[in-house]
């Protein structure tokens, strides 16, 4: 996956290339599973599944990961609270 900028110098790029962000989001999940089932208390691999699942209006499912995580996972903690969860 290559990220660019969303601004008028990429507009060309984003409208040749662009991907669903749901759908990077359901690969990011896709991709953390694989890799949680050989090391599931990684924490950098469940705070990026919990951060795909908030981004997908998850939040239960990543707020439940979060609570496992509160270090590392504040930042989505606070999110989350902001939207009443």
């Amino acid at each position: 996956a290559i990220f660019v900028r969303n601004v008028p110098q990429n507009s060309h790029i984003i409208r040749k290339y662009s991907i669903d962000k749901k759908a990077v989001y359901k690969e990011i999940i896709r991709v953390e599973n694989i890799l949680l089932r050989s090391m599931p208390w990684n924490p950098v691999f469940n705070i990026t599944k919990a951060d795909a699942l908030l981004a997908l209006g998850r939040y239960e499912e990543a707020k439940a990961i979060y609570e496992r995580f509160p270090r590392e996972g504040i930042h989505g903690l606070k999110m989350l609270k902001k939207l009443g969860y």
